[in-house]
């Protein structure tokens, strides 16, 4: 049975910089628990509350298991609360 995501992690993969961060991620061990959401290739899919994807494709954003956005350092902080190594 499959786990649900303990957050889901939306990023720039037209981005280069941004698509290096995010393999370096989940290369990571404990990565299975994270759904990964490429933004640049989402344009008219609805990314939850509080969150359009030019927002998204502007800043770093981290939807927690609860549903409360995090944005920016916020963000990656929630990203690695959830990587093991990271904590």
């Amino acid at each position: 049975m499959a786990r649900p995501a303990s957050c889901t992690v939306y990023y720039d993969g037209a981005s280069p910089l941004c698509r290096r961060e995010i393999a370096f991620y989940r290369r990571r061990a404990g990565d299975t628990s994270i759904c990964w959401v490429d933004v640049a290739v989402k344009e008219d899919t609805d990314l939850g509350p509080h969150l359009e994807v030019a927002q998204a494709i502007s800043r770093f954003h981290v939807r927690v298991d609860d549903g409360r956005l995090r944005s920016g350092a916020a963000g990656f902080t929630a990203l690695w609360s959830t990587l093991p190594g990271f904590q």
